[in-house]
């Protein structure tokens, strides 16, 4: 049996101006819980996981973990997953569109952004998945527009995450967690949504390594799985 102390059930409220999300940190309702966790997931969408292509942009929404000056050898966001599944032996899984998305990131831009005003639902590869047998899903995302991004609205929606423990860890370009708890609660009106982590996406790989296995350990994760 793994067991890990969580911050519970923050609530950002926050402005976007001038193309940022400013959110004022004291409207955050945090308290401390044990939680026990038998068999966690780690779901996430990657934007540079579904542009279709390999060469991956460098100035991305969600891929700017990939500018050159990080020297980052992978998205932020895949470095925390990664750190999850060594440290937690939590299974994977990637959400990605049937319909890429442009590498080019004013054409993504607009599409995402469109996505998020239409409140639509984009088609994915696989949006179903056997659920059952996970209590805690740590839910990897990007905020796009102080949102969670549209692709993942799909994937909620198509599952059944009732009585499941989901845990946000995100990647933002300084909105921190923005509106994505909401969001997230309102697609899963009957799951527990906790704020995970939040790490800048020009932060390197191995500070957001060492953020994940430092936030683990201050929630007092164990690796007992007995």
């Amino acid at each position: 049996m793994k067991i890990i102390n969580i911050i519970s059930g923050a609530t950002i409220i926050g402005t976007l101006f001038a193309g940022i999300f400013f959110f004022n940190q004291a409207q955050c309702d945090e308290s401390n819980e044990i939680l026990t966790i038998h068999n966690p997931i780690s779901i996430y969408f990657s934007y540079p996981e579904n542009i279709g292509k390999d060469d991956m942009p460098l100035d991305a929404l969600s891929g700017a973990s990939l500018r050159e000056e990080t020297a980052n050898k992978m998205t932020n966001q895949q470095q925390i997953s990664a750190a999850l599944r060594d440290s937690t032996g939590a299974d994977e899984f990637s959400i990605k569109t049937t319909e890429p998305y442009n590498s080019d990131y004013d054409l993504m831009r607009d599409r995402a952004y469109a996505e998020i005003d239409d409140e639509a639902f984009p088609s994915l590869v696989q949006d179903k998945l056997d659920l059952s047998t996970y209590d805690v899903i740590f839910l990897g995302t990007p905020v796009w527009s102080g949102h969670i991004p549209r692709p993942i609205a799909t994937f909620l929606k198509h599952n059944n995450t009732q009585g499941k423990t989901i845990v946000v860890m995100n990647i933002h370009l300084g909105s921190r967690f923005g509106s994505t708890i909401n969001d997230i609660k309102k697609l899963c009106p009957n799951a527990k949504v906790i704020a995970g982590i939040s790490v800048r996406a020009s932060d390197d790989n191995q500070s957001v390594k060492q953020k994940t296995l430092e936030w683990l350990t201050a929630h007092s994760f164990s690796h007992n799985t007995q």
